[in-house]
């Protein structure tokens, strides 16, 4: 449901790189709901509490750019790509 509400906050707020902001993916680790990554248009956002507080993670240090979005995922064992 934060998650959900993260989406809506961030509607129209930044401009990554020229495009409209916007979030790709968000994923929870199996078995851990309160882990969840979420791939943006402008970075990777991280929660470790079920979304009450977010870490940014910029394209830059993600290592991509321009208008390729990642797919992040996690792995049974909790392992994220």
């Amino acid at each position: 449901m934060r998650a959900l509400g993260l989406v809506m906050v961030l509607a129209g707020v930044a401009a990554a790189n020229g495009r409209p902001d916007g979030i790709s993916t968000i994923n929870f680790k199996p078995g851990d709901p309160k882990e969840i990554a979420a791939g943006a248009t402008f970075g990777a956002l991280f929660s470790h509490d079920g979304g009450a507080t977010w870490h940014w993670m910029c394209e830059k240090a993600v290592g991509y750019g321009g208008i390729w979005d990642p797919d992040y995922a996690y792995t049974a064992d909790g392992t994220l790509f």
